[in-house]
């Protein structure tokens, strides 16, 4: 058997020579393996079991809940508004886009 690449440019299959693959390799004692992994101070990635935790209590109503509102916007804006808005948005427990359509409202009445 030849060690020379095959050519990916050679379209010819009576041409194409036959590429060596390794000897299948014999299959190793997993004793050995946890021996070994102990000796060297192997340290698992196996999870750890969870500890049982307290019954969950009701859970507060998250400003993510369910609006019906499914499009999305994107903006840009100044730092200050952002913050501004992240403020009221989280001291009045409203969702963003719940707070932006309140704005909105409040500023065509005040425009008639």
């Amino acid at each position: 058997m030849t060690t020379k690449r095959v050519s990916a440019f050679n379209l010819d299959p009576l041409e194409a020579e036959v590429v060596h693959r390794p000897a299948k390799r014999k299959p190793v004692d997993k004793a050995a393996i946890d021996r070994l992994s102990k000796e060297s101070g192997f340290v698992s990635r196996e999870g750890k079991p969870k500890p049982a935790s307290a019954p969950a209590s009701a859970p507060e109503r998250s400003r993510r809940g369910l609006t019906g509102r499914s499009d999305q916007l994107n903006i840009k804006c100044s730092t200050e508004f952002k913050e501004r808005l992240l403020a009221v948005a989280e001291r009045e427990r409203r969702t963003y886009g719940e707070l932006l359509e309140m704005m909105l409202d409040a500023f065509e009445r005040e425009a008639k």
